[in-house]
């Protein structure tokens, strides 16, 4: 098989067992049922052992091992999967020639004493195994997998990658790496789990480097895995739709946390030489402009020290404040904590020097991560104690979080012998996010550019230091989706690029088109919008750019603020129904053929549907709308799905980023405000008139949820059959809401169930319950 590593930059050949060398790679025979305490665990021989159990919502667990365990010297299952997940033996039963596991709807069988797997459903066969090859000839034991894929729509997933989300057709590294000009295939979250629509899920549980598939590139009939060392452990489910998919992976590896409302909001930082001085006037100047402005990051610089543009490292100063230029980082914290802005402080590899670094490597509390780069051993508790004096003081002084860089590139081996370049980034996220959490008591993520399967409860990833250029907007979608599809709901980019692109020259990530292209409209389809460049560019501070582009973005930034509860209520989904904030089309709409390949348009929430322009010199864009009716968010015209319509997109417009709504759809807003605020004092447009007609398949039947800061809830269950909204409140906050009917023809009147008039605004006292009747004035 050749070998195709999909970004043709990659420096270095891969070198790869090739099919016809395989040792002993014929097919695996002489297996027999294999049972421990009268209880059938699946079927061995004398080279390898295969045990099956039962995960969450349906799903198999499959373990292939060598029968002499000192083969396989680790495991990560015990790290990453969720301990209060519901697993279980499944119903077992033995025949003359298979072993057969049934759960739920499905069952999977497999064959002896010549082995051969198959996943059925009620549906037929979603998943045959054709062959399994094992290299036992010296350590780690080596696997390759083969299987037919049980359908022919897209492969799905496999993490944090700005490749394009359909990976069928090409294969996949399971590498950490971070690129600058590179297109193709790089991330920092090489996560080893997919969904082949109308197939299967598929979850491996090794975080081994360059386990490679191959998603139908040799054969586009099948698919195959191959790792180099660790186990073969995965976990199959027989055709989910994308909600089961997402649930599987949340309820396997543990459920992301609900972000703050604000980390939701507006990011600001700059890898470029600045003061505590210039980020608190910059802060001021947010305030006195009215741009809103959510969370602070501030980059490696805060550490001071002697910086290395080429390697990010730095000198003396560890996890300290620089005292030259952050010596007045008391006043910008207070500024910070008086206009409710979190700040966030980045932490790298190479801070460690000095003293502390001297007694990190004299006591064995930290490890040689290659490339001068000294990493905590966080699998000892010692020198992770250790570790956590030196960032306790930073959260104790009102920092909220940490945002971890270059945990996707360290290389060696950790004490339990698991590889560190893809795992320890997520020993790295897991460790802060949960010492953050416990000293202060709210949730946190921590924003990172490295990570594995199941960080979605510790990680809030980025893309990485990506170049400028409007045709690259595509990687920031890809980065999203992809994330998205493989159980991350929250994610960020460099809004308008990092960095310059090295073919273009300089002045491109500030050109008008980049600006409103790139960075304001981003503000509407990445789930954290983090304005962000590097060194050798300017600052992304609003007031900085001119004319319309200015106007633009301070606009888009500003209604991304308004239109925080419906963020909000997104991300609620995201987090209790596994429906992420950001998802391709598909995802709420598997069964129309036509969605399987736009992955340049998005459902955002509940109700909008985002298609931004993705290349230089458009005006204009062809729009895929599902079926239903949708309502162009700037005009309020109506267009009839399951067809593409061509809209117009004008660069210096708030139209030049279409986004429509679903009919039926409520957006919630709120006035400007402080980051914290404003979350009880709703408006609700309802988008629909009196001679809309929903269909039954067009609902939601789920109520939207909102909450607040304080952790006051809501729930709006909207009755169209009844033409009634019914509005439930817990926690110990009044709510204030008005309406607002966008689309309606005439001024609809609402009534409560006493046949009360609302007039302006209707209040809610806490723990109440207020049906609405909507009275639609006569169409004209």
């Amino acid at each position: 098989m050749k070998r195709l590593h999909p970004d043709l930059t990659w420096p270095a050949p891969y070198s790869w067992v090739a099919d016809d060398d395989w040792p002993r790679a014929d097919g695996i025979s002489g297996l027999t049922p294999r049972y421990e305490g009268g209880e059938l665990l699946g079927l061995d021989n004398d080279r390898v052992e295969i045990r099956v159990t039962t995960e969450p919502c349906g799903a198999f667990r499959l373990r292939v091992t060598p029968s002499d365990p000192s083969t396989q010297p680790y495991r990560v299952d015990d790290r990453v999967l969720a301990p209060e997940r519901a697993s279980s033996a499944p119903m077992a039963t033995e025949t003359a020639d298979a072993v057969e596991f049934r759960h739920s709807t499905s069952k999977l069988r497999l064959t002896y004493p010549d082995l051969s797997i198959t996943l059925d459903d009620e549906q037929g066969t979603a998943l045959t195994l054709t062959r399994l090859a094992i290299d036992d000839t010296a350590a780690p034991t080596r696997f390759r997998m083969d299987f037919l894929r049980g359908a022919d729509g897209p492969i799905l997933g496999l993490g944090g990658r700005i490749a394009f989300p359909d990976r069928s057709g090409s294969t996949a590294d399971m590498f950490a790496t971070k690129g600058y000009h590179q297109r193709g295939d790089y991330g920092g979250l090489p996560i080893p789990a997919f969904l082949e629509l109308g197939g299967s899920g598929v979850i491996l549980l090794n975080p081994h480097p360059h386990v490679y598939f191959d998603l139908g590139y040799s054969d586009p009939r099948a698919w195959s895995v191959e790792s180099p060392g660790g186990p073969i452990d995965l976990v199959v489910l027989a055709r989910p739709t994308p909600t089961e998919w997402t649930r599987l992976l949340h309820e396997l590896t543990g459920r992301p946390p609900l972000p703050r409302p604000q980390w939701l909001g507006t990011w600001f930082s700059w890898a470029g030489y600045s003061s505590s001085d210039e980020y608190r006037d910059w802060m001021l100047r947010f305030e006195a402009e009215h741009i809103p402005m959510d969370v602070c990051a501030l980059d490696l610089h805060w550490r001071g020290g002697r910086i290395f543009e080429e390697d990010e490292g730095g000198e003396g100063i560890n996890l300290g404040w620089d005292p030259e230029k952050f010596g007045s980082h008391a006043d910008l914290l207070a500024t910070l904590a008086d206009q409710q802005i979190d700040t966030v402080l980045h932490v790298n590899t190479k801070m460690y020097s000095g003293a502390l670094a001297d007694q990190g490597r004299r006591d064995g509390l930290i490890l040689d991560a290659t490339e001068d780069q000294w990493i905590v051993d966080l699998e000892n508790p010692v020198a992770a104690d250790w570790a956590w004096d030196e960032y306790r003081p930073r959260i104790e002084e009102g920092a909220a979080a940490w945002w971890i860089d270059n945990s996707e590139r360290v290389e060696g081996v950790l004490t339990s012998g698991i590889p560190a370049r893809n795992f320890y980034s997520s020993l790295w996220n897991r460790f802060l996010t949960r010492r953050t959490t416990e000293l202060t008591g709210e949730p946190v993520l921590t924003l990172t550019r490295g990570g594995w399967l199941g960080d979605q409860t510790a990680a809030l990833p980025w893309s990485g230091d990506t170049t400028a250029g409007v045709s690259r907007v595509k990687e920031d979608l890809n980065f999203i989706l992809n994330l998205a599809m493989t159980g991350f709901p929250f994610a960020s980019v460099d809004l308008g690029g990092f960095k310059e692109q090295s073919t273009s020259g300089l002045g491109v990530i500030d050109t008008d088109e980049n600006v409103i292209r790139r960075i304001a409209h981003g503000f509407l389809f990445i789930p954290v919008p983090r304005l962000h460049s590097g060194v050798l560019t300017e600052p992304k501070l609003p007031w900085r750019y001119e004319g319309r582009a200015r106007d633009l973005l301070i606009e888009f930034i500003r209604l991304r603020h308004r239109l925080a509860p419906t963020y909000l209520s997104g991300a609620i989904d995201a987090v209790e129904r596994g429906i992420p904030l950001v998802r391709p089309l598909l995802f709420d709409f598997p069964d129309i053929t036509a969605t399987h390949s736009i992955f340049d348009e998005m459902l955002v929430a509940r109700s909008l549907l985002i298609a931004p322009i993705t290349d230089e010199g458009w005006g204009e864009r062809e729009v895929f709308l599902p079926p239903g009716s949708w309502y162009d968010y700037w005009s309020g015209r109506r267009h009839e799905g399951g067809r593409a319509h061509l809209v117009d997109a004008p660069l210096y417009e708030r139209a030049g980023l279409p986004v429509f709504v679903r009919e039926g759809g409520i957006l919630a807003s709120r006035a400007m405000s402080r980051p914290r605020e404003g979350f009880t004092e709703l408006t609700l447009s309802i988008y629909r008139r009196a001679e809309d007609l929903l269909s039954t398949d067009e609902r939601d039947p789920e109520p939207m949820v909102f909450t607040t800061p304080r952790g006051s809830r809501l729930t709006l269950t909207a009755d169209w059959d009844r033409d009634e909204l019914t509005l439930q409140t817990t926690g110990d906050e009044t709510w204030r809401f008005a309406f607002d009917f966008p689309v309606a023809s005439g001024a609809p009147r609402l009534r409560t169930a006493d046949g009360q008039l609302v007039e302006h605004q209707l209040v809610i006292p806490p723990g109440d319950r207020r049906p609405i009747k909507i009275e639609w004035a006569a169409p004209a």
